[in-house]
């Protein structure tokens, strides 16, 4: 039976038509192979692509074959290995659902290699390792590297659409428990994008008459019966809150069975939402709440502020120069207008700004927000806004880690959309602090910028905030960065 037609089966059997012995036809000839595991293995070879491509390039471009003098390259390497990895990760190239979408992970792959030879190449000249002679043996090394970071991926690709279609591809699971929460979440097992389980029976704790119970035809007897004749990855026990001496009875009977065995912690589990298992003193608790950027991914985040917004500010040194000596010869005032706003977890911060009003009209903390043709505005601060150029000495924020390159932009404190302030409009509205804020972000490219004169401004603004916070990572940032590059400084919203 092909891959969708046992999703088919699955699917009729949720719905409540069938029966544990019709159910087994689901399993497959072979054990299952998990999207994880696919995902972890491809990690663990692109780190031993770049680790063994460094040597073998380096005895191939030498002159007699040797490896002698390689041993000092070593630490750089392992930086290259560690930082692919790494930054693949971040642009979502093992996440368990895209390992049979090669077209979306190549080119990502890719970019990540470049970022990080280009990084390891400027860290070996600057400290002395790398030289102009060696040249041949990185070229050959950093082209080694990139067609098979490709290939691994088209090859992963292929395997796992045709573990799909025989019907490997996922855990083969069954659930056990209160039959409500049972047929609640088979339905949100096979509603899942990640596809990744295969569910083989549903199963009651319960004596309850067999007619009642649907899809359900099953007791724990006839579930440990199946685990002895059917390849089960796991087993989920899923019960209502408040059951603990049900759940510990369950759990006794099914440490007999050499499967693994979990706990759906009640039905807040199956609400939309993220949620994870974390442990605190070595107590697993359900973690419904996230630190949007925590460890590695803090670690990346600041390094891309710090190198980025240095490049880019070095880049746009004379622009902003020739900014300055143009507002000075334009009106009376300080080149710069510093402006207070909300920023990481709703503390204040003083924004950076090419002053665009005159002096006498600045509005330090946004009570009146700027219209079309407002009066207020330079001729100069005209221009400067429209393109918002005004915006760029806040690259001076960055380096000074009040601001990122890319996140929610920062509010002035008084500013209101249809009459109420912006905490008033839109419920939830901090939660858009809990990162750094930006001087792009995700609204803004999707034409989110502006006035704000009524509440769904305000309020679609918010939403791409928080999808940005929700769905961080560096491969976002990088497209969101090119975006505005290209597209994002003018914009008719802009004045």
């Amino acid at each position: 039976m092909r891959y969708q037609e046992r999703r088919a089966v699955v699917g009729s059997a949720v719905a409540g038509g069938l029966n544990n012995s019709e159910l087994s036809r689901v399993k497959p000839a072979q054990e299952p192979i998990s999207r994880k595991q696919i995902a972890r293995t491809l990690a663990l070879t692109d780190f031993g692509l770049v680790l063994t491509l460094a040597p073998v390039a380096y005895a191939v471009t030498s002159w007699n074959g040797s490896l002698t003098g390689f041993s000092a390259q070593l630490p750089l390497v392992l930086l290259a290995a560690v930082l692919t990895v790494s930054l693949c990760g971040q642009a979502g190239t093992y996440e368990p659902r895209k390992v049979n979408r090669p077209g979306m992970t190549v080119l990502r792959a890719t970019l990540s290699w470049v970022a990080a030879a280009l990084s390891v190449f400027a860290v070996g000249i600057v400290s002395g390792s790398l030289v102009f002679g060696w040249s041949p043996w990185l070229a050959g090394w950093f082209g080694a590297v990139l067609v098979s970071l490709s290939g691994t991926r088209v090859v992963f690709s292929a395997l796992a659409t045709r573990w799909a279609l025989e019907g490997r591809l996922g855990e083969r699971v069954a659930i056990i428990g209160d039959p409500l929460m049972v047929r609640r979440l088979s339905g949100r097992l096979a509603r899942s994008e990640e596809g990744a389980a295969q569910i083989v029976g549903l199963y009651s704790d319960r004596s309850v008459g067999r007619t009642s119970l649907g899809a359900i035809s099953g007791d724990c007897d006839d579930l440990l019966a199946d685990l002895r004749t059917q390849p089960v990855n796991a087993v989920i026990i899923a019960v209502p809150e408040g059951e603990d001496e049900r759940v510990a009875a369950l759990r006794e009977r099914l440490l007999e069975a050499p499967v693994d065995v979990r706990l759906c912690p009640g039905g807040h589990a199956l609400l939309d939402g993220g949620y994870s298992v974390a442990e605190t003193s070595g107590v697993p608790l359900m973690e419904v709440g996230f630190r949007p950027l925590a460890g590695w991914r803090r670690v990346v985040k600041e390094i891309e502020d710090r190198v980025i917004g240095l490049v880019i500010t070095l880049m746009i040194a004379p622009v902003l120069l020739g900014i300055a000596v143009a507002i000075k010869l334009d009106s009376r005032g300080p080149v710069f207008f510093k402006q207070r706003r909300t920023g990481y977890n709703n503390q204040l911060i003083e924004v950076l700004k090419f002053r665009t009003m005159y002096i006498e009209d600045n509005d330090a903390d946004g009570v009146r927000l700027t219209q079309r043709d407002d009066p207020r505005v330079t001729r100069v601060g005209g221009v400067l806004r429209r393109w918002s150029l005004d915006e760029l000495p806040q690259f001076l924020n960055v380096l000074r880690g009040d601001m990122s390159i890319v996140g929610p932009r920062p509010h002035a404190l008084l500013c209101k959309a249809g009459g109420k302030y912006y905490r008033d409009a839109v419920p939830g509205y901090d939660a858009r602090h809990r990162v750094k804020p930006g001087i792009t972000g995700l609204a803004q490219i999707r034409g989110w910028r502006g006035p704000t004169e009524t509440e769904r401004q305000i309020r679609k603004r918010v939403e791409y905030d928080i999808r940005y916070i929700e769905n961080w990572s560096l491969w976002l940032d990088l497209k969101i960065i090119l975006v505005t590059a290209f597209t994002g400084f003018k914009s008719e919203n802009a004045f």
